[in-house]
């Protein structure tokens, strides 16, 4: 599972990705919008944190790690609840006693690849 430090990076870096989609740039990068005379600052495309997580100043990096502590339990939550659907499927298509071990090693299967899949697009909603 991503740690809380993990996901602060990702969020830092779709966010960098997403403001240089829009024609953003950071100190790192030179800029044709820039008119000769203003300094990078001054230009309406610049932002100071679209730079790299280790670049990042540790107050901006607590705020990242803030964000990401609060959306880990709701993403945990969604998971928790898929997994208890499955479960549920799985006792009312098999009963209570699960017959065949088959059919309950395909269902665990099916269980970890969806619990797998909502936490990727979960934290792929964040990015």
């Amino acid at each position: 599972m991503t740690s809380p430090g993990q996901l602060a990076q990702r969020l830092h870096d779709k966010w960098c990705e997403q403001m240089r989609e829009k024609g953003f740039h950071g100190p790192d990068k030179e800029c044709s919008l820039c008119p000769v005379r203003q300094t990078q600052r001054d230009c309406e495309m610049f932002h100071a944190d679209l730079i790299l997580w280790a670049d990042l100043d540790e107050s901006r990096r607590q705020e990242y790690l803030e964000t990401a502590k609060a959306v880990l339990p709701e993403i945990v939550g969604e998971i928790f609840d898929d997994a208890i659907n499955v479960i549920e499927t799985t006792k009312v298509m098999h009963g209570d006693h699960y017959a065949a071990y088959r059919a309950i090693s395909n269902d665990m299967q099916e269980l970890s690849a969806a619990l797998m899949n909502r936490r990727d697009r979960r934290l792929e909603e964040l990015k």
